[in-house]
């Protein structure tokens, strides 16, 4: 009985060892490697990811093609995600290159709108994501429709 857990254990690190191999080429390459909820593994271009949000101690990645659970902290991602990528919520980080439109609603809070037709809040405390993106796309903000 020792000896089969012996087994398993050098089975389960060698396992380990190449999964951690494999993310460190990904994302060398530019690709992140994100370990999903169900056990499996994906890799994904930055390009692909349209936002992300925090549900409790995962995150869910909204991509191009589908969508990604994965059992992460949404600060952890945000250290792994480069400058397109900025936060705009507590819960919310948004691909900037995305954005199509920056809507200001009444009382001065505002909205950002996808090129996917999907529309975020953007809260008070991260404002400043919203300067970001109109900085770096040339962007403009939509007064709400009277």
């Amino acid at each position: 009985m020792t000896t089969q857990l012996t087994e398993t254990d050098d089975l389960r690190h060698q396992l380990e060892s190449l999964l951690a191999e494999l993310q460190r080429r990904s994302e060398s390459s530019g690709r992140l490697a994100l370990k999903c909820s169900d056990g499996s593994y994906a890799f994904l271009e930055p390009d692909e990811i349209r936002w992300v949000d925090a549900l409790r101690n995962y995150v869910r990645i909204n991509a191009s093609s589908r969508e990604y659970l994965v059992r992460q902290p949404i600060h952890e991602l945000e250290e792994r995600l480069d400058g397109r990528f900025v936060r705009i919520h507590r819960s919310t980080i948004v691909n900037s290159t995305r954005v199509e439109a920056i809507e200001r609603r009444k009382h001065g809070d505002f909205v950002v709108v996808l090129d996917s037709g999907e529309r975020l809040n953007v809260s008070r405390g991260y404002r400043a994501g919203v300067d970001a993106i109109l900085h770096s796309g040339g962007l403009d903000v939509l007064s709400p429709a009277s």
